[in-house]
């Protein structure tokens, strides 16, 4: 038995989305949280655009870095590198 080399890109064939190079862009922006506008136009509501953004970025390997949200009838990006729980703030003690 011998080992040949091989392209990855022949069997692996996760094409370029639409989905995809919005998921990019975000991420380049820089932005810790965005409004996806039009979403009800592109999908039939702004729950399937979240739904199939999420599919998406599990796909792409992307799930650490964001997540789709639906918040309060529409659809958000949100960078997770960029959110801070509140937890790590900066308290200044009060001595007397």
């Amino acid at each position: 038995m011998k080992l040949v080399p091989v392209d990855p890109n022949d069997f692996v064939r996760l094409k370029k989305t639409k989905n995809l190079e919005l998921i990019d862009s975000f991420i380049a922006s820089g932005h810790a949280m965005v409004r996806l506008d039009g979403a009800d136009k592109e999908y039939k509501t702004a729950d399937s655009c979240v739904a199939a953004l999420n599919a998406s970025i599990k796909r792409f390997s992307k799930s650490g870095l964001i997540k789709a949200a639906m918040i309060n009838g529409e659809a958000y990006l949100i960078n997770l590198t960029k959110i801070s729980d509140g937890g790590d703030k900066d308290v200044e003690s009060t001595e007397s």
